[in-house]
């Protein structure tokens, strides 16, 4: 009974923490209703307790600030911020909340601009030989509201152009606008530090650089003025091996003595990332990107009269080709071979009069095959051996792991054709190449890989690997 009572007392709480939030929420804005919420139900102090607290109490901040530039919204209802934040979390990456201020031990690297309303103990302020003064843009006109347009005088005569001297003026008061504002963000970047204020410039004897805006205001009795001539700093006596890495080359410096409070310095600052490789390595390879003899020709253009090009619909033969040797059967082609060619030819017409019906191919790429090329391969050794297996895949495609130099990646291709005898695989790779000079060699690396696939996928050896070249009728054994 008692446990019961005190679970009452918890529901009636809860509905009365809902009551009282949902009269608040008509008339309080959306931002001072969350940041109740945070308190009362003791989240923000919650969140704080958890590892990277300060993180989260940040991030649960700037969900604070984004409800209060929501409220100043046409849209300000709880109900719509609601709404806009479901919409929006998959859509938008705000980012973590830093979790440094000002007083933590570290060094912050910014602009000027984001330094602004923030100190620090020490701030350097760098760049200051930097030139002011923008050159101007020469355009025809320029704009000033309270000058309306100043354009240039042309004279059509001569045939030359130059700025009039409302254009110089207003060209002047620009650059006082400008140098006004180039001053107030440099009062920024000096008014940050609390204790010490670092002031580095190179100073290039020009009039117009922040250096020389800042020299006749500097106190000299507070102020300690380094000075650097140019040659000790491009001193160039040291001969340093350039093979060094940036530790070894401060180690080489004359004087330096290492200690061990410099391991931590030697380690970082020598530090080689092992896998620079990888950076240069895909994960996933094509067949043809992997096979050496075609990297060389990767960016030329192959001529149309090489690449066997269809002239009408501008589709690779090869491509072409290959989708008749697909489907066709090679038993049935066989056997009208034996009886006459006119037969054969019949068959593989009738074949491609399909797969332009089927579209498959457009009549345009149906009357660029090489008729006579594909019967060729059945009047060859190795079409004759391929139509009387027991088994004939094609056109067969593969993902396998490939060790590239140590490293595992994946390789993803298409055999061409295989098929089984005595227990054995015999592969058949199709080219269509005008050239066949060395081809065995040219291919041998990418005939290595659909090796390798056919065994694994197939757990069989494979005896044999053939280029058949159907410009030539003939095939290449690749050993």
């Amino acid at each position: 009974a008692e446990r019961d009572v005190r679970l009452v007392w918890k529901v009636r709480g809860v509905l009365d923490f809902l009551d009282k939030y949902g009269e608040k929420q008509a008339y309080t804005p959306v931002d001072e209703l969350a940041w109740d919420l945070l308190v009362e139900t003791g989240y923000y102090n919650y969140a704080g307790a958890l590892p990277a607290g300060e993180r989260r109490q940040a991030n649960l901040r700037n969900f604070v600030s984004t409800a209060s530039k929501y409220a100043s919204g046409s849209f300000s209802s709880l109900h719509g911020l609601i709404r806009y934040i479901e919409n929006a979390k998959d859509k938008i990456d705000t980012g973590q909340a830093m979790d440094s201020s000002e007083g933590d031990d570290t060094v912050r690297i910014m602009t000027i601009h984001k330094s602004k309303g923030l100190e620090f103990p020490v701030v350097i302020v760098a760049g200051l030989g930097e030139d002011t003064k923008k050159p101007d843009k020469i355009t025809d006109y320029t704009w000033r509201r309270d000058m309306g347009f100043a354009m240039q005088y042309v004279n059509l005569e001569e045939k030359y152009k130059r700025k009039t001297i409302l254009q110089n003026v207003v060209s002047h008061m620009e650059e006082r606008k400008r140098m006004d504002e180039e001053i107030r963000v440099l009062y920024v970047a000096l008014t940050r530090a609390k204790e010490k204020l670092i002031m580095i410039g190179m100073d290039k004897n020009k009039d117009t650089s922040y250096l020389k805006l800042i020299e006749p205001v500097i106190d000299k009795d507070i102020t300690d003025i380094i000075v650097h001539s140019l040659d000790e700093l491009t001193d160039s006596s040291y001969d340093i091996d350039e093979s060094l890495n940036r530790y070894e080359r401060i180690a080489a410096l004359e004087g330096y003595t290492p200690s061990a409070a410099n391991d931590e310095l030697a380690g970082r600052l020598s530090f080689e990332y092992p896998y620079l490789k990888d950076l240069e390595r895909k994960t996933k390879y094509s067949v043809t990107e992997l096979n050496a003899g075609d990297s060389h020709r990767s960016d030329l253009k192959v001529p149309d009269f090489a690449a066997e090009v269809s002239k009408i619909s501008g589709a690779p033969l090869g491509t072409i080709m290959h989708t008749v040797m697909e489907h066709l059967d090679f038993s049935e082609c066989s056997r009208l071979m034996q009886n006459s060619t006119a037969d054969a030819l019949g068959y593989i017409k009738s074949t491609i009069e399909k797969l332009v019906e089927a579209s498959y191919l457009t009549e345009e790429e149906g009357a660029a095959v090489r008729i006579n090329q594909i019967a060729g391969l059945f009047h060859s050794d190795i079409g004759q051996r391929a139509s009387n297996a027991e088994t004939v895949e094609k056109e067969k495609h593969f993902t396998i792991l490939h060790d590239m130099d140590g490293e595992e990646i994946i390789v993803q291709g298409v055999i061409d054709c295989f098929f089984e005898e005595d227990g054995k695989m015999v592969l058949v790779d199709y080219k269509t190449n005008y050239n066949t000079q060395g081809i065995e060699e040219l291919y041998r690396e990418q005939m290595q890989l659909y090796i390798e696939a056919l065994e694994k996928s197939t757990g069989k050896e494979v005896s044999e690997a053939h280029l058949y070249l159907f410009k030539e009728g003939r095939s290449v054994e690749v050993s």
